[in-house]
């Protein structure tokens, strides 16, 4: 079976370089041979483009983390609170949920700035899930920075503004 196989690539194979002919059928469709008829014209084919590839790196083992000369950060939103959404927080805490594309890499920092310059600053080293606290009702912005060992801003998100909403006491 394999020998039959093998003799059938190599004919083929040989076949490959051969004469090509066409020829307009009774139906009007044009059909293609390697076979020369009666009334079949001979068709000049170029030869086969051949594109040479580099070649591709192997990878040994598993991927290393990038250290901070070469972090390189993709992407990086503030997911939530969205762009000028109302958030209901009686008693002021807000939840900020970050995306960061590939994951935050070990020493570096999350910076989370609250309403600009006069804000506060929040600091995560491990999550991308920072909690807010008693923040006063009204208009509030965020914006987020992921920072090397040394400080380097690497990647920003944001600003973000949103509204929070909180209960009035005693009619104000």
């Amino acid at each position: 079976m394999q020998r039959s196989l093998l003799l059938f690539l190599m004919l083929v194979c040989a076949t490959a370089s051969a004469q090509v002919y066409k020829r307009i059928g009774a139906d009007g469709k044009i059909y293609f041979s390697d076979q020369p008829g009666a009334d079949a014209r001979e068709v000049d084919v170029a030869p086969a483009q051949a594109v040479s590839l580099p070649p591709v790196p192997r990878q040994t083992g598993a991927a290393q983390p990038q250290n901070d000369a070469g972090a390189s950060y993709t992407a990086f939103t503030v997911v939530s609170p969205t762009s000028d959404q109302g958030v209901r927080a009686n008693d002021g805490n807000v939840t900020v949920s970050l995306s960061l594309q590939p994951e935050l890499m070990p020493g570096h920092t999350v910076m989370l700035n609250v309403d600009g310059e006069d804000g506060g600053q929040t600091k995560s080293s491990g999550g991308l899930i920072i909690e807010l606290n008693n923040l006063s009702r009204g208009r509030h912005s965020v914006e987020a920075t992921v920072v090397d060992a040394e400080g380097n801003a690497l990647i920003q998100a944001g600003p973000v503004s949103f509204n929070v909403l909180r209960v009035a006491v005693g009619g104000r």
